[in-house]
């Protein structure tokens, strides 16, 4: 179980998504604003499939370094360097979190996107039957794209066993140097880009509707309540905030202040410094004196402000 809220807002998960969105688009756009070699074809449609790719594990790496408790480590063994060259256990995580992407990214396709879906708990209801059908064309266009890059587009058994349904056979022509090779004309690279562009915006509206509470702000109240007694100090009794913009925007001063504790005041002045830009020298409690429960809460505070930001 992870003993600290979890950092994953719907902004940072959908982050992979939107940037596989521009860069498909940007990619047909390429593709279709005139005619253009076969090699700029070729290299259009392995970046389309590679882009799709890295989305998928872009998306997993965050959400599961995030939510390290999705994670079975009972099995895993460490090198001696893991431990010697890395000071904090979320170091361990990332490098858990890799070696899964890796060997995840190695598989089939299928299997990815059915880890993708289930994983991220978006898989409640199947998927459409014009899903289904561009995931099976998907699948051969990446056997595709692995024929491009190793055999020439020359049909070898790698491809055979991987493409699927959909596989496509050799065609011989004079463009093709009389060898028999796959084609990726630019009727099957429009037909990959709508293909990706279907799955995509699936697996986005997904997300959306899964996560759509997941926002900076819910964060930070979960946050506070986890670093002090909100109970008694709400978190809007100290913070301003925008809900527009999603961000903490300056800092208020309660008459609740008194009721804190000693580290929940610590707390308290680092989180203000960070928001105002300013040193806030109210430190009522030497560090030396938190308790275990504290100096990780203090930690992990401290790394938020560093990779998150509290504002």
């Amino acid at each position: 179980m992870n003993p600290h809220p979890s950092m994953m807002t719907i902004h940072g998960l959908l982050a992979p998504v939107c940037r596989a969105e521009n860069r498909l688009r940007e990619a047909w756009n390429a593709a279709s604003s005139s005619s253009t070699h076969i090699i700029i074809d070729h290299g259009l449609f392995a970046l389309m499939i590679s882009t799709f790719e890295v989305m998928l594990g872009d998306c997993l790496r965050y959400y599961l370094i995030n939510n390290p408790d999705q994670l079975e480590f009972k099995d895993d063994r460490f090198d001696d360097d893991d431990f010697l060259l890395n000071d904090l256990v979320s170091d361990l995580i990332k490098i858990k979190v890799e070696r899964k992407i890796r060997k995840l990214m190695y598989g089939t396709l299928n299997d990815c996107i059915r880890h993708f879906l289930r994983t991220l708990g978006i898989d409640s209801t199947p998927l459409s039957g014009a899903t289904t059908d561009s995931i099976a064309r998907i699948i051969e266009a990446k056997a595709t794209r692995n024929l491009l890059l190793h055999n020439d587009l020359i049909v070898n058994g790698d491809y055979e066993s991987s493409a699927g349904q959909y596989r496509r056979s050799p065609v011989t022509s004079f463009r093709s140097g009389n060898i028999p090779r796959l084609e990726i004309p630019s009727t099957y690279l429009h037909e990959t880009h709508e293909n990706l562009t279907v799955v995509v915006q699936e697996l986005k509206k997904r997300l959306e509707h899964t996560y759509k509470n997941k926002t900076r702000l819910a964060f930070f109240e979960e946050l506070w309540s986890h670093l002090v007694n909100a109970r008694f100090t709400p978190f809007h009794d100290f913070w301003q905030t925008d809900q527009a913009e999603d961000k903490i925007v300056g800092i208020k001063f309660s008459d609740r202040e008194p009721q804190m504790g000693g580290a929940e005041r610590i707390f308290l002045s680092l989180w203000r410094s960070n928001v105002s830009g300013n040193d806030d020298a109210q430190s009522p409690l030497t560090l030396s004196k938190l308790d275990s429960e504290s100096k990780r809460k203090l930690h992990y505070l401290i790394r938020i402000s560093a990779e998150f930001g509290l504002s």
